[in-house]
């Protein structure tokens, strides 16, 4: 079942992740020393960790974006 998940899913959308995350960088929304796999990895992981190791836990509306939001604040530049 991981295999599937991971060719149906991750591997399908991990291009379109780190360009996402690269035009961040392009923008200056995301400093330029981030490694942008890592930063990825920590942007998508949560939300499966999360529903794999807490079954029942709700996975309200917004989640998803909370979660990235509290990533993005790590990685953006300080000025």
């Amino acid at each position: 079942m991981w295999q599937l998940y991971r060719d149906t899913v991750i591997l399908v959308r991990r291009p379109q992740v780190l360009e996402v995350l690269q035009r961040g960088i392009d923008t200056g929304e995301i400093r330029g020393d981030v490694d942008l796999e890592l930063l990825g990895d920590l942007i998508v992981g949560p939300m499966p960790s999360r529903a794999m190791l807490r079954p029942g836990s709700s996975l309200e509306e917004g989640l998803s974006e909370q979660m990235v939001d509290k990533v993005l604040e790590g990685v953006r530049p300080r000025g």
